[in-house]
């Protein structure tokens, strides 16, 4: 995934036939949790490591069991 600082970020997916497929969406962080939005629906990461190089996400606990 990619989050740029206009509030959408993409996502790449390996495509049917090989290669990869792009899914635009949008995210907006609140409170170390990351909201996306997307054609496929929404979605809560919670964000468990920051620094200035990396991000680590994990799903948040209720979307583990939807």
């Amino acid at each position: 995934m990619r989050f740029d600082r206009a509030g959408t970020f993409t996502r790449w997916i390996i495509a049917p036939a090989c290669g990869f497929d792009e899914i635009l969406g949008t995210w907006e962080w609140r409170q170390g949790v990351i909201y996306i939005s997307e054609a496929q629906g929404e979605r809560e990461l919670v964000v468990d490591a920051l620094t200035d190089q990396r991000l680590c996400l994990q799903a948040a606990p209720g979307l583990l069991y939807r």
